[in-house]
């Protein structure tokens, strides 16, 4: 699946910022206000951040895949452009897999082996890997449009 710059660019907003920062927002809020199924809620939100992360993902590879000019070492060709950036490529695209993939994956798997095995904290564990998800989106988006 390849999606448009402008598709790909709202979509990943959305997996790194929006979807964390909603499902903290409704987490606090529930806590605060005593709004039903929390643990609930942020599960839900996981586990689509999860799902967006992946489609991301599919439409990276393929763009990858299907573009020769990306295989380039647009380095050599180009000079060292690397000054205008904080993070280098790579620290990012780490950054950004752990963020969009890594950490709702894991949210949503400790979130499911709860519920099913029992395990200990399933709202507090879930409630703080998403909070650092929020952190690790805000903070990646920044950090790479410098």
């Amino acid at each position: 699946m390849i999606l448009t710059n402008k598709n790909y660019d709202i979509l990943k907003w959305v997996t790194l910022v929006l979807l964390p920062a909603v499902s903290m927002l409704y987490l606090g809020m529930a806590d605060v206000w005593g709004l039903p199924y929390a643990t609930q809620v942020v599960g839900t939100i996981a586990a689509l951040d999860l799902f967006l992360a992946t489609v991301l993902g599919i439409s990276t590879y393929t763009f990858k895949v299907n573009n020769p000019m990306y295989r380039l070492n647009l380095v050599k060709l180009a000079g060292d452009t690397s000054n205008n950036w904080i993070l280098s490529t790579n620290t990012y695209e780490i950054l950004s897999w752990i963020a969009q993939i890594f950490l709702p994956a894991m949210a949503t798997l400790y979130l499911a082996m709860s519920g099913i095995w029992g395990f200990p904290y399933g709202e507090q564990v879930v409630s703080t890997i998403m909070a650092f998800d929020v952190f690790m989106g805000i903070g990646s988006q920044r950090l790479h449009l410098l």
